[in-house]
C-alpha cells in the first residue's frame, strides 16, 4: 500500500509541476484521472484507468466527460515539445 501511495504522490508532483509552467495561479490539486494506453507482453493493446484516491465515481466521470473538451492537441505541423 506505501508502494500505491508513494505513486500517487508523484503523479500530484507531476500534475502540479506541469500546471504551474502552464497556468498562472495554480493553488492546490484536488484530484486526478488518468487514462493510459499500454501494449503487453504479446503486444496486444490495452488501456488502463486511474484516478486520486478518494474521489468518487461521480467526480470521475465528470472529468472524463470534461476532459475532450479540455484538450488541448498538437498538430504535426506545429512546433510544440509534448
Amino acid at each position: 500500500m506505501a508502494e500505491s501511495a508513494s505513486v500517487e504522490s508523484q503523479i500530484d508532483d507531476a500534475v502540479m509541476a506541469y500546471l504551474r509552467e502552464t497556468y498562472e495561479t495554480p493553488a492546490i490539486l484536488t484530484g486526478w484521472v488518468v487514462v493510459a494506453e499500454f501494449m503487453d507482453t504479446d503486444g496486444t493493446p490495452d488501456l488502463a484507468a486511474f484516478a486520486s484516491s478518494g474521489m468518487p465515481y461521480w467526480k470521475i466521470n465528470g472529468m472524463i466527460e470534461a476532459a475532450p473538451n479540455e484538450m488541448e492537441y498538437a498538430y504535426e505541423d506545429e512546433d510544440e515539445d509534448l
